[in-house]
């Protein structure tokens, strides 16, 4: 991939496991009961974060905000893709920039859906390591690009 480079894949890793992190945060203190109206439950959250993505979430500033705004953003695609899945004839899901994203893993889906999700493979191959012995309860396929490069999104 000619726009990958090691500062890029960094600079993903850690906008991806600074999103992953809040989520956790949200998910356990709504499993504490501290939020009983907690927006999101997802148990790979702090798996996927990983030491450096919740040490960066507890040293920022605003986390208790952004932890809300990456809770309620989940909420609501979570809600949506339920609520299409139940209302239309939908066969497939096409997440690009999936990240460390664990949809395929954490929601109640059907077996039948594709569910296709596009990133850099440093950051799908490490979500995978880290889900390994987890299944997906989709089938899940995974493409290698760099979308910021107009041939590979072709």
């Amino acid at each position: 991939m000619r726009g990958l480079d090691a500062r890029h894949v960094t600079e993903q890793g850690r906008e991806a496991a600074g999103i992953a992190a809040p989520q956790d945060r949200h998910q356990r203190a709504a499993a504490a009961g501290e939020r009983p109206d907690g927006l999101v439950r997802d148990p790979y959250a702090a798996t996927l974060a990983g030491q450096r993505g919740m040490d960066m979430e507890r040293s920022a500033e605003l986390s208790r905000w952004m932890s809300f705004g990456i809770g309620l953003r989940s909420r609501f695609i979570d809600d949506f893709l339920a609520s299409e899945l139940r209302d239309r004839s939908i066969d497939c899901v096409l997440s690009l920039g999936a990240g460390l994203d664990a949809r395929p893993w954490r929601l109640d889906l059907p077996d039948s859906l594709r569910w296709i999700e596009v990133d850099f493979a440093p950051i799908l191959n490490y979500k995978h390591d880290a889900l390994k012995g987890v299944s997906p309860r989709c089938r899940l396929e995974r493409m290698t690009a760099d979308l910021n490069e107009t041939e590979e999104r072709r």
